[in-house]
């Protein structure tokens, strides 16, 4: 990862744009030494928002976020 500072990102974003094409590399911008943003490189992959097949074959039976019951609670956890 490369790490540069908002300054640099501002004076020569089409550098860094290049750099990433080229290297695939993520460079982290950063303000006062602390971390604002990430560049990445564009997914190839289409959808970025389309589950992956293989998840989409997974099916819960239950609700995930609902409480425990008693029951439930493991002996560790007591």
């Amino acid at each position: 990862m490369i790490t540069i500072t908002l300054q640099e990102a501002q004076n020569q974003l089409p550098q860094w744009l290049q750099q990433i094409q080229q290297s695939h590399e993520i460079i982290r911008i950063l303000d006062a030494g602390k971390p604002v943003a990430d560049l990445v490189p564009a997914s190839s992959s289409g959808n970025p928002l389309q589950p992956h097949e293989e998840i989409q074959h997974i099916q819960i039976h239950y609700d995930p976020v609902a409480p425990l019951l008693q029951d439930e609670w493991s002996e560790d956890s007591i």
